[in-house]
């Protein structure tokens, strides 16, 4: 069942998870004029994605959405073009969630998917806390 939260309170949660897991992000908030609100940017910055997620060696690229709200056609355009810019890199050894993996012996090709890219709602919260931990 979709929890019933609104996507500030969502963020919220998902700001506190990115700081409890030692991230470096960023999100631009919109803020009221005279006109509004507005988010100011440059270029082709309309629906450019919630949040930009940094702990190396990853990337994230995340969209907040309620339980029932599509994007909107410049978010996923966004996405769409975050999705073909996204490349599997094979490292060796590769350190991630605290673990190290060494293909030497172990038949195994440690890789990693940079950008990693997701649109997240409200009943995705545990696995996000798992995606960021």
């Amino acid at each position: 069942m979709a929890k019933r939260i609104s996507e500030t309170a969502f963020a919220s949660q998902v700001e506190s998870l990115l700081n409890m897991f030692h991230w470096h992000w960023a999100h631009f908030r919109p803020a009221r004029t005279a006109k509004g609100w507005r988010t100011p940017v440059s270029g082709k910055g309309k629906g450019f994605l919630d949040y930009v997620a940094l702990r190396p060696p990853r990337i994230i690229i995340a969209e907040l959405k309620d339980a029932y709200k599509p994007m909107t056609p410049e978010q996923q355009e966004w996405f769409d073009l975050w999705k073909e810019c996204q490349r599997t890199v094979t490292l060796e050894p590769l350190q991630l969630n605290g673990q190290t993996w060494v293909a030497k012996g172990l038949g195994l090709t440690p890789m990693v998917i940079i950008p990693e890219l997701y649109l997240w709602r409200p009943d995705d919260i545990e696995r996000i806390a798992e995606v960021l931990r």
